[in-house]
């Protein structure tokens, strides 16, 4: 792929494998949740990453995070990324809301300085002021989704990878989080959300990538 400074991440010809046994036989056979996969992501642009369930879409996402490597190809990126790759994956459950925004924060690479810069304005967007000292594990699955977003968005970074965090929610905060993204993008921050609803894709995406099976079935 060719080097363009307007580009944040690329994805070049990356593949996934995985021994699994079979539970009869007992022999030891190749499973790729990925295979030959390759794109290109400019600063400033969201793609929508669609596909079936097991299309290789999280197997993706954690390969460009870091969590995991490729077994082929590889994958650069020229910025800082924040993923948001679970429903308040890398919360501490014992942890209180205050506490979390820093470990959370700290865990995805944000310093603590900036963290209490925009430690007003994590909560209010969150809108769980109310109950930011109790422990993250009294939490919905909607609010833990609000804090983490918040706080990823808060501090714009080059990179957000999202993993459905639309789906969960009431409708108001869902389209407060389209907005923001929206903002994010007019302000150079790129943005691969996985997202099985066409009409978000449609407001907020620039351009989709479709998986199936583990390959690239297009791009558009």
């Amino acid at each position: 792929m060719s080097k363009d400074k307007a580009v944040i991440l690329e994805v070049d010809s990356i593949g996934k494998m995985y021994w699994r046994t079979d539970p009869v036989s007992g022999k030891k056979n190749q499973f790729w949740p990925l295979k030959d996969v390759s794109f290109s992501m400019q600063k400033g642009c969201c793609i929508g990453l669609t596909g079936s369930n097991g299309a290789g879409k999280s197997t993706l996402l954690k390969i460009i995070s870091g969590i995991t490597t490729p077994t082929l190809g590889h994958v650069n990126v020229d910025g800082k990324i924040a993923p948001l790759l679970g429903l308040g994956a890398g919360f501490h459950e014992e942890l209180t809301g205050k506490d979390n925004i820093f470990v959370y924060g700290a865990l995805i690479g944000i310093k603590h300085q900036e963290l209490k810069l925009q430690f007003d304005a994590i909560v209010d967007f969150a809108e769980i002021g109310a109950f930011i000292g109790n422990k993250v594990k009294n939490y919905s699955t909607g609010m833990k989704v609000r804090l983490a977003f918040s706080i990823v968005s808060s501090v714009r970074p080059d990179l957000i990878l999202a993993d459905e965090i639309l789906a969960v929610g009431d409708e108001s905060f869902r389209c407060r989080i389209m907005q923001r993204m929206l903002e994010l993008k007019l302000n150079g921050t790129s943005i691969l959300l996985v997202q099985h609803d066409t009409s978000i894709i449609e407001t907020i995406c620039d351009k989709v990538v479709k998986l199936e099976g583990g390959r690239l079935q297009s791009s558009y």
